[in-house]
């Protein structure tokens, strides 16, 4: 699809989530504990499972038909502590053809989701070379950003054969969370988790609500690392 054709759509989408987006804050005070509405933008290559993880937010769905996806806008609601919070996810490209795009949806973001699969080192790789680039170049600094490694349920060696990771490792071998916990750490990325969409919509809620926790005034949990293969860890994987 040309980006001519994209243009209006796109227009639209940046316009009202900028009208559902809370005024900026520079530092955790008054205005940002009273803040009930996120957004929240995925950025990260095509088909690591941007679009499954919203969909499983949203209508708690999941399909393994994979269709390319330009933009989309997900909203739903979540509960931490007794308070419910509106959370607008947008669902952005990984095309480099839509870089100019991608970017109108930059301004005033609570959370990047920055996000690479974990059967694609590939897309892995990229978070350095083109994603934190990108990311740095357009928005703020103090910006709190996430690193999500998605189709968790390929991670889990113990359940996989070699032969189908073997073949579910088409453009790369798996990334090991050894290279996670060393990127998140150099890179300062706020935290660090590893979830499912195929797997159910609570992981996804789980990422989601450490989100919002931190940019609540929150801290990244990188004591509480640990090897997500081994028997101790939950379902959403936190390092």
């Amino acid at each position: 699809m040309a980006v001519a054709r994209l243009a209006q759509p796109v227009n639209n989408l940046v316009r009202r989530m900028s009208m559902n987006t809370s005024p900026k804050s520079s530092k955790i005070d008054k205005q940002t504990e009273e803040k009930d509405t996120f957004k929240i933008l995925l950025i990260g290559d095509e088909g690591v499972g941007k679009t499954a993880f919203c969909k499983m937010f949203q209508d708690k769905s999941f399909s393994k038909d994979y269709t390319p996806t330009e933009f989309g806008e997900f909203s739903a609601k979540v509960t931490i502590k007794n308070k419910e919070y509106t959370v607008n996810l947008i669902d952005t490209s990984g095309r480099h053809n839509l870089n100019r795009i991608r970017r109108l949806f930059y301004s005033d973001v609570d959370v990047f989701l920055v996000c690479f699969s974990i059967n694609n080192y590939d897309s892995f790789r990229h978070i350095i070379e083109h994603w934190l680039p990108e990311l740095e170049k357009e928005s703020q600094s103090s910006v709190k950003k996430l690193l999500v490694g998605l189709k968790g349920d390929l991670f889990r060696s113990r359940s996989t054969s070699r032969r189908l990771i073997r073949r579910l490792t088409s453009r790369g071998r798996n990334v090991t969370w050894r290279e996670m916990q060393k990127v998140g750490t150099e890179k300062s990325f706020d935290e660090v988790m590893i979830c499912s969409s195929k797997e159910g919509s609570e992981q996804i809620e789980e990422v989601i609500t450490r989100a919002i926790q931190i940019t609540l005034g929150g801290t990244g949990n990188y004591a509480r690392r640990r090897n997500p293969n081994s028997e101790e860890r939950s379902k959403c994987k936190i390092m």
